[in-house]
């Protein structure tokens, strides 16, 4: 399939899915836990994070700390059970990641509609916030094998992060009928950025 991606600095992320539909459509929580002992640190530093369904975006190290903790609807039921079992504190921060995000961006439509404004240099990402964008990359484990929800969970983060500059969209399905997903990362930069495109695909990730 041949793809041709337009527009400044746009980033297309081809990704096949073997999921069920359920899976894709997973709702994604931040779950804010206080560890009051070392024991459950440990119990929470064990939890395997490669399975796609569960990201610390925070870890306490200390107890009396709190970890803020996004994990998907499929693997919630399990982790509940663990923090009642151990009796670790926890509450809800966002219990829709996906949907806060489409929020923040309707509001900032309503707040700009019906007026004219000038764009100017500070609404492009700042040189700051692509440094801190690539130190979160370099969280992922590219080059190796990694799962759609994997994959998918490191979008959302990113976007839940960097609303102003990134921005996940489904540019398409495959001819199996499985999702083509796309990440959009900054907006109108210098022409020197524009038709920059970099594909993945399910098992190589460079």
């Amino acid at each position: 399939m041949r793809l041709k991606c337009w527009g400044p600095f746009l980033f297309c992320l081809i990704i096949s899915s073997a999921l069920d539909a359920h899976q894709i459509d997973d709702v994604f929580k931040v779950y804010r836990v206080f560890p009051v002992a070392l024991e459950q640190i440990q119990l929470l530093d064990g939890i395997n994070v490669d399975n796609g369904e569960i990201d610390f975006w925070y870890r306490t190290t200390k107890p009396g700390g709190f970890s803020d903790v996004m994990i998907s609807s499929t693997f919630e039921p399990v982790f509940l059970q663990l923090l009642n079992k151990h009796e670790i504190p926890f509450n809800v921060t966002i219990p829709d990641v996906q949907q806060l995000i489409i929020q923040k961006e309707k509001r900032k439509k309503e707040d700009l509609f019906g007026t004219r404004l000038r764009r100017t240099p500070q609404t492009y990402p700042s040189g700051r916030d692509i440094e801190t964008v690539g130190i979160t990359r370099a969280d992922f484990r590219f080059g190796e094998y990694s799962s759609y929800a994997a994959m998918v969970r490191y979008l959302r983060t990113l976007e839940f992060y960097y609303p102003k500059i990134v921005r996940l969209i489904r540019i398409g399905m495959s001819h199996e009928g499985r999702p083509i997903e796309g990440v959009k990362v900054g907006k109108q930069l210098p022409g020197r950025w524009s038709n920059v495109a970099v594909f993945f695909t399910r098992k190589v990730l460079l």
